[in-house]
């Protein structure tokens, strides 16, 4: 869920937002452009995010053990 929420979405919605305001901008129809260019944007950071939990966590920002890899029992101790 973290990968799809923070390596998916987040990239694919910051292109989107870019290409509402490249067209607000400049007036032309971009917009069609950016559509494109968000899905394989989300792509490569979704891939990004999950080689950089997978490997080394520490480096995303927004990743937190403590939320979510926490445990409630120990197998060792009940």
């Amino acid at each position: 869920m973290y990968i799809f929420v923070y390596g998916f979405l987040a990239a694919a919605a910051g292109m989107l937002l870019t290409g509402v305001l490249a067209q607000y901008w400049h007036g032309a129809a971009v917009l069609r452009v950016f559509v494109l260019l968000a899905w394989g944007e989300a792509f490569l950071s979704g891939l990004f995010a999950a080689i950089l939990l997978s490997f080394a966590p520490r480096l995303l920002a927004t990743f937190s053990d403590e939320v979510y890899l926490k445990r409630d029992k120990d197998i060792w101790t009940d």
